[in-house]
């Protein structure tokens, strides 16, 4: 585990624990993954110690701007007034991190000097994908990608697949994030298999994409969604204490009766 990043976030939980080292070590091997895991496993966590252990110098992360926030807690050395760790890393120690909230914060002279830039699913747009395809950043996390499925109509999710396009010639890493994996309709994986396996579908027209996998051998489709995709529940990974049921009496006022 890198120096910088703290060792517990909350007592008893190891950081990182098992299911996020399984993560950090599919990505490091596979490049292109698929973190599917379910809410409260740390899958932002998995994504940031994987850039952090890869000594990776720049990450761009994509994600919704209602989360931009949470991630910026998880880049910090934070604690909270109580003692409790909300950063992810040592006192100290948190790396130098860029919002980017309008198309001038691109032509900053010292963007290459951030660890982290951050941008918003709203803003994949013409105005700034020019500028983020000339920056070096060594890996992409997109955050809830679920979103991004749209690939016929969708123009984020063309520019994403540009942003992607050049992690690939730049021999980087993709990590993908989401909550919510299966999609509302089966030719809405067709933006997941672009991203996860450019060297097979890139150069494959979309429309066709999409009529190969509504016609085509769905269990070839497993066969290429499981190899890149973990996808781990909370209860199979977390020990969870006993429930224990109780009966509370309250009388109630006039009111209320």
């Amino acid at each position: 585990k890198p120096d910088q990043i703290v060792d517990l976030l909350k007592a008893g939980r190891e950081f990182p624990d098992l299911n996020q080292l399984i993560n950090i070590q599919e990505g490091r091997d596979k490049k292109r993954v698929l973190i599917a895991d379910e809410m409260g496993l740390g899958k932002s966590a998995s994504a940031i110690l994987e850039k952090e252990s890869l000594g990776i110098k720049q990450a761009l992360i994509v994600t919704p701007s209602n989360v931009i926030s949470t991630w910026l807690q998880f880049l910090s050395d934070k604690i909270d007034e109580d003692g409790k760790q909300i950063g992810y890393f040592r006192k100290g120690m948190a790396p130098k991190v860029l919002v980017v909230d309008n198309p001038r914060d691109l032509q900053n002279p010292d963007i290459n000097s951030y660890d982290y830039i951050i941008l918003s699913h709203e803003r994949l747009n013409d105005l700034y994908i020019p500028a983020l395809e000339s920056l070096g950043f060594g890996m992409l996390i997109v955050d809830e990608v679920h979103k991004m499925k749209n690939l016929l109509e969708g123009k984020r999710a063309a520019n994403l697949l540009r942003l992607s396009a050049k992690v690939e010639e730049d021999d980087g890493y993709l990590t993908l994030l989401s909550g919510t994996p299966v999609p509302n309709k089966v030719k809405d994986v067709a933006m997941i298999l672009k991203l996860l396996y450019p060297e097979r579908f890139s150069k494959v027209d979309d429309k066709e994409l999409v009529r190969k996998i509504i016609y085509g051998d769905l269990v070839d489709l497993r066969s290429l969604l499981i190899p890149r995709m973990q996808m781990k529940g909370l209860l199979e990974s977390i020990e969870m204490p006993d429930i224990k049921e109780s009966n509370e009496w309250f009388d109630l006022s006039e009111v209320e009766q």
